[in-house]
């Protein structure tokens, strides 16, 4: 059986810039098919992703989105491999230890009760 997210957003304003399943899907190594209004250009990665992305210009195009899945069931399982390295740091354990990082960093620098000199 195979996994594959589809995604496309559409011109919605209360949803996010890039989706987060869209970058959940891609660290997981599952094959994606994508269309512009996903903003998955707007990664930092796109060069990389690019050929490793079936990218669908118009979801519109009931032709065009049927060839997009039929050439992304015929995909190479390398492809979806490849993807998961280049977004790993997208991962949520990834993000959230990056984000941690500089906030304890901070609170090691602030002295405890302990460490504070008796006034």
């Amino acid at each position: 059986m195979v996994e594959v997210l589809i995604l496309s957003i559409g011109l919605n304003p209360f949803l996010q810039l890039l989706a987060v399943a869209l970058l959940e899907a891609l660290a997981r190594g599952q094959p994606v098919l994508a269309s512009r209004d996903t903003n998955i250009e707007m990664l930092p990665e796109w060069n990389q992703l690019e050929p490793l992305v079936t990218f669908l210009a118009d979801p519109s195009d009931v032709a065009a989105l049927e060839a997009a899945l039929e050439n992304l069931l015929d995909s190479d399982p390398g492809i979806t491999a490849a993807s998961a390295r280049i977004v790993a740091h997208y991962h949520w354990d990834a993000l959230i230890e990056e984000y941690l990082e500089p906030i304890e960093s901070l609170f090691a620098r602030i002295p405890t009760r302990d460490t504070r000199s008796d006034e």
